[in-house]
Parts: structure tokens; sequence; C-alpha cells
């Protein structure tokens, strides 16, 4: 059976570039023995970050569809003149869905987390 003996961490160098390149050697090993590299990718994401998304997700889409509701209904029971122009209408029920769409894209993952989830 070999065992495997990590370096002697109080090595004595006395020159700085010596002492750099020691601690980077050390710092890369540790970095190996608990499983990341340096420029690997970024830690995953935590529950509450999800249900974060998710309630935003959530919020905004059920936003959008009240105001276009509210829109509807406004335009039978009141006498106002914007809401009876259709192309207002449809203006103002694209500018309320795209509260949707931008609770969406504000929250979009990347490929990178979708593959670690």
């Amino acid at each position: 059976m070999t065992f495997i003996v990590p370096p002697p961490r109080a090595r004595r160098v006395d020159d700085a570039e010596a002492a750099a390149a020691l601690l980077l050697e050390e710092l890369s090993i540790r970095l190996m023995e608990e499983g990341s590299s340096a420029g690997g990718h970024p830690p995953p994401t935590s529950c509450s970050d999800h249900a974060l998304r998710y309630f935003i997700r959530g919020f905004t889409t059920i936003v959008s569809l009240v105001m276009v509701a509210w829109l509807i209904y406004a335009r039978y029971t009141t006498d106002d003149s914007e809401l009876h122009d259709p192309a207002k209408l449809s203006f103002l029920i694209v500018l309320s869905l795209s509260l949707a769409a931008f609770g969406f894209c504000s929250t979009s993952e990347t490929e990178l987390q979708r593959l670690l989830d």
C-alpha cells in the first residue's frame, strides 16, 4: 500500500518569487484535493436562489394576467375613450404582457446552471 505524503508546509524560502511559486503550488494542490479548480465552474446555486427565481417568474406572470383581465373588464364597464379604441387597448395589453416577459428574461438560467441542476 502506497501513501501519498503531502509536501511539508513549513519550507524555508529565501526568494520572493520562489515563495510565490510555492504558495501557488500549495494552493493548486489544496484546490485539487477539494475537488475544484481555479478556473472551473461556479459553485451551484442554493435552493433559495431557485425559489426566488420561481417566485419572481410566477409573480410577474400573475400580475401581468391580472392587468390584462382588468383592461378587458374596464373596457366593458367604463366609458373611458382610451379603452374603447382597439389600437390603444391592444397596445396596453401588449405592454402589460411584457411584464411577464421581463420577469422571465430577468431570471433566466444559463446553460451551465441547467447542467448543474
